[in-house]
């Protein structure tokens, strides 16, 4: 039960988490935000405070939308538009409530791991635009990145093993 529960609210608390962030840190904001970094760290990109909390919100709460939506849809697709290995057995009529179950399980983490992500990143560019020299932290940036790569890397290793065998019975 677990293992279908957190990543739902792992996405709830990065959605409300970037909801907070906007509404504590819009009144600190310059009107002028830092919104594109180069490699190391300085801003070579702006947009207007408001734009700015409008796309970090919006793109937050559609992406969340989007990715939960491609698992439900999923199960509502042809059998002949699921691009699976060993499509004829793992959505077989015997199987094909349990197989897009388990692929809605794993959309549902891989949209946890992005909506995580992207607050995260929506923290580290509010705290670059609040300081006196705008700078994004390059490590930190660095760290959440491969910690995001490694996560959804895990996530395709685990549909490619889950679907790659038609198991032995």
């Amino acid at each position: 039960m677990l293992a279908r529960t957190l990543p739902v609210l792992l996405i709830i608390a990065a959605l409300v988490l970037t909801a907070i962030l906007a509404i504590i840190f819009s009144p600190q904001l310059p009107n002028r935000i830092a919104s594109h970094f180069g490699i190391d760290g300085k801003p070579n990109g702006f947009m207007g405070k408001d734009a700015f909390l409008i796309t970090m919100v919006g793109l937050q709460f559609g992406l969340a939308i989007f990715l939960t939506g491609m698992g439900w849809i999923a199960a509502k697709l042809p059998k002949s538009m699921i691009n699976i290995p060993h499509r004829e057995y793992w959505l077989h009529a015997d199987r094909a409530t349990e197989t897009l179950s388990w692929l809605q399980g794993v959309m549902n983490w891989i949209t946890a791991c992005t909506t995580t992500f992207m607050a995260l990143i929506f923290y580290l560019v509010i705290q670059a635009n609040l300081q006196a020299e705008v700078k994004l932290p390059t490590l930190g940036f660095t760290l959440l990145m491969v910690a995001y790569l490694i996560a959804i890397l895990i996530l395709v290793v685990r549909i490619t093993l889950h679907f790659r065998r038609i198991p032995a019975s």
